[in-house]
């Protein structure tokens, strides 16, 4: 049985500077923020801070299925009608790709992140920069909860928050998997699939350095730099996840379901002709279509588990969406919930995403877990809310950071196909992550 809760919602006076108005904001504790990029549809920014309870599967857990149980329990302890905004207060956080390992049955690495945190924000700030307007949307019954966010929030805008202790690499990235590794473990993958094992495989590198200072000003650095719409930060109490993702992973909204897969990369150029050519090179590539079509596939029949027979259709495929580095080929699918399943069926049935595992799903995951020396952690994971109104949007952590005990940690993959070459591989991870770190570097 559902407790339904009244929300309240405040206009407050609008800003332009979302990472001005975070800076403060995150002084709360446990500062999370959904960054919806410059120039992109929906350009909406979500702030919140001070979960007043957290759910957390530990580094140790084992047991996907409880952890299930306990946060489908705890959303059922507050249920809203959806109003006039687009989110709502609800659970806020971070699923990890470990998590996926679980619930596909797979060998999981060691690790000492979470495989799972999900805080309850009774009270998040909406930013939307479309209309130029900002809100305040809280649970009715947590008041004290929303003055606190919403005195933060107005003092934002009346002087800057001081500054933290800056941002330092002390030793420069070193990337895992160099040349002559990587082309022994994608001649593997070749192997497997010549094999019949599987169609493709999302082969990824880990970077790591150390640093010292706050990673929050890591973000703000990379944040002026590029953007992208489903980017966000991430502050719990021993590590920080920072995201620049491209891709949505799953939406519902009143039932109706939307993914966004990317299979495809061409880096950007400074020549417009140039830059041209790369996107015009991408939208006609016979290889890259088929890897689209591969996952487009894949995502078909995760979504058919949770939607109703007959509602899943393909909306766009081989969109080409350019990003301040690269351009994407991105595709487009849709679908309708069944009638007695909600958001936490869907993102517990397709969790991890087959853009960034390979097809078919369990078999790729088996191979990643093989060939690569590294856990992915949040990396291939999700940041994700599950609002009071059963709403539901999450991402693919991509272009994503992790900064823990001072060693900060970033990854890029691609996927592999049967006529994929080695060099080509190896480049696009650098076309991905090149950017990232040479900034921050």
């Amino acid at each position: 049985m559902h407790n339904i809760v009244k929300l309240d919602s405040v206009l407050l006076p609008y800003s332009s500077c979302t990472l001005g108005c975070f800076e403060r904001i995150r002084a709360l504790g446990g500062g999370l923020l959904l960054d919806s990029g410059s120039g992109y549809p929906d350009h909406i920014d979500v702030i919140c801070a001070a979960p007043i309870s957290v759910a957390q599967m530990n580094a140790n857990d084992t047991d996907p299925d409880s952890f299930y149980r306990h946060l489908r329990q705890l959303l059922g302890q507050h249920r809203a009608t959806a109003g006039g905004h687009p989110v709502a207060p609800g659970w806020f956080g971070v699923w990890s790709y470990h998590l996926g390992q679980l619930l596909e049955s797979v060998t999981c690495q060691q690790s000492t992140l979470p495989k799972a945190w999900m805080g309850f924000y009774p009270a998040i700030i909406l930013i939307d920069h479309q209309r130029c307007q900002t809100h305040m949307v809280s649970l009715a019954d947590y008041k004290d909860h929303a003055q606190r966010l919403q005195s933060a929030y107005l003092a934002s805008l009346q002087a800057p928050a001081d500054s933290t202790q800056p941002f330092r690499l002390t030793t420069p990235f070193e990337g895992n998997l160099p040349e002559p590794d990587y082309q022994k473990a994608f001649a593997q993958v070749q192997h497997y699939i010549e094999r019949g094992d599987c169609y493709q495989i999302n082969l990824a590198r880990e970077f790591s350095a150390h640093y010292e200072g706050c990673p929050w000003q890591a973000y703000r650095v990379l944040r002026q730099q590029q953007s992208a719409p489903m980017g966000g930060y991430l502050e719990a109490d021993d590590w920080n996840l920072i995201s620049l993702s491209p891709e949505r992973f799953l939406s519902v909204n009143q039932s109706n379901v939307q993914s966004k897969p990317i299979k495809g990369t061409r880096p950007r150029h400074d020549n417009p002709r140039q830059d041209l050519a790369n996107r015009e090179e991408l939208l006609g590539s016979v290889k890259d279509r088929a890897e689209n079509l591969m996952i487009v596939d894949l995502l078909r029949n995760d979504l058919g588990r949770s939607c109703s027979v007959g509602s899943v259709k393909v909306e766009k495929l081989f969109d080409i969406e350019s990003f301040s580095n690269v351009h994407h080929l991105v595709s487009t699918v849709s679908g309708r919930l069944a009638p007695d399943l909600d958001a936490l069926d869907l993102l517990a049935g397709a969790f991890p995403g087959g853009s960034i595992t390979g097809a078919p799903k369990r078999r790729a995951m088996e191979i990643i877990a093989e060939l690569e020396p590294h856990g992915r952690d949040f990396y291939c994971g999700s940041l994700m809310y599950l609002d009071v109104c059963g709403r539901l949007d999450s991402s693919i952590l991509i272009r994503s950071l992790v900064a823990q005990a001072g060693v900060i940690r970033c990854w890029g993959g691609g996927g592999i196909v049967a006529d994929s070459t080695c060099a080509a591989e190896y480049q696009e991870i650098n076309d991905k992550v090149g950017k990232i770190l040479k900034t921050i570097q």
